[in-house]
């Protein structure tokens, strides 16, 4: 199993990731120093395409940009023109 994390701007931001990726196995964690996580679990790489697309989908509808992290490697999506 692999893990994505999403960096959220506030708790209602985190809410909102939660919302949208109901349909994954996701929870909300609050750091020590503030930060705002959603942690994602994933089981393989058809998942993490498919947790893309609903992030990136998202991400253009809200128009701000996401940063992520996947296996230690991060990562920043970026709204899509309409």
């Amino acid at each position: 199993m692999r893990t994505l994390t999403i960096e959220a701007a506030s708790p209602e931001s985190a809410e909102d990731f939660l919302s949208v990726l109901a349909d994954f196995t996701a929870e909300a964690i609050e750091t020590g120093d503030s930060k705002h996580l959603v942690s994602v679990a994933v089981t393989g790489d058809r998942e993490i395409v498919e947790l893309l697309n609903v992030l990136e989908e998202h991400v253009s509808r809200r128009g701000r940009l996401a940063r992520v992290e996947i296996d230690g490697q991060n990562s920043t999506l970026h709204p899509q023109p309409a």
